[in-house]
């Protein structure tokens, strides 16, 4: 996953398209989602990447709201 961090790796939107670059960052995102479950010990069902602060802090919310409501 570093090597897609710092750029060596090139940016691929790895929800787009059928094309190389994405596919390669599909395969990024799924192998870093299924270390970060094996490092906390949770399935990967239990893990959401987001995109920064403000989202998570979102689904935090709703997550709680709908709990809250079930």
């Amino acid at each position: 996953m570093l090597a897609h961090l710092d750029g060596t790796a090139g940016f691929a939107n790895p929800s787009s398209g059928p094309h190389e670059p994405g596919l390669q960052a599909a395969d990024a995102v799924e192998r870093a989602h299924a270390d970060v479950a094996a490092a906390l010990r949770c399935a990967t069902a239990e893990i959401i990447f987001t995109g920064g602060a403000t989202e998570s802090i979102n689904l935090r919310i709703v997550c709680r709201r709908a709990v809250r409501c079930a």
